[in-house]
């Protein structure tokens, strides 16, 4: 059972904002990420085994926006946004062996917001700000191959699978409502409003 007394300290760090984003599905590794500024973060990887932390992203290479990251199905792979070397923050995924990153949003020319994926790593839910409007997307993270689900226009946030994969959750407001839950059925694609 998990009791507060079971807890230990395992790393320690000074200065800044810093955050848990993920830990690796063996439970040896952690994403660490570092919120310095609104214009500045970085991602570590800490290994629980060896007590080591090790910078995933250059600490040195300013203006880049790096999100929490995710790890993917593929232990040496996270998803995260970043804006390095582009105008908008593009989903990507960086290999944490090569360093190589591939940017999966290219195509649209607006920032990515949000995203969530989900408990068997099969799809990935991702929020777009196109001139001040939300788009939702659902991407095959086998294929990379993403799709937008047809929402009226307004704001989108909070996007969450269950635990099953079968829904995804988020809030939406427009003009003439104000903030309201959703639940889309993952297989039908239906909509359905809890509040």
């Amino acid at each position: 059972p998990l009791k507060p007394e079971n807890a230990q300290l395992v790393l320690e760090v000074k200065g800044g904002g810093w955050g848990i984003s993920d830990l690796s599905e063996d439970g040896k590794k952690l994403l660490v990420a570092e919120y310095v500024s609104a214009n500045d973060s970085y991602l570590y990887l800490y290994d629980l085994e060896a007590k080591k932390l090790e910078p995933i992203t250059d600490r040195k290479e300013k203006g880049v926006v790096q999100s929490a990251g995710i790890f993917s199905k593929n232990p040496d792979e996270i998803f995260y946004v970043t804006d390095r070397n582009n105008e908008f923050s593009r989903l990507a995924v960086l290999n944490l062996k090569t360093k190589k990153t591939e940017y999966l949003t290219s195509s649209i020319p607006w920032n990515v917001e949000d995203y969530d994926l989900s408990e068997d790593k099969s799809t990935l839910a991702f929020v777009t700000n196109e001139s001040g409007i939300n788009k939702l997307y659902i991407l095959d993270t086998s294929t990379r191959k993403y799709m937008p689900v047809n929402l009226p226009i307004g704001l989108i946030g909070g996007v969450k699978f269950s635990n099953d994969g079968k829904s995804l959750y988020f809030s939406r407001s427009a003009a003439d409502s104000g903030a309201d839950v959703y639940k889309m059925d993952m297989a039908t694609r239906n909509i359905e409003r809890w509040t």
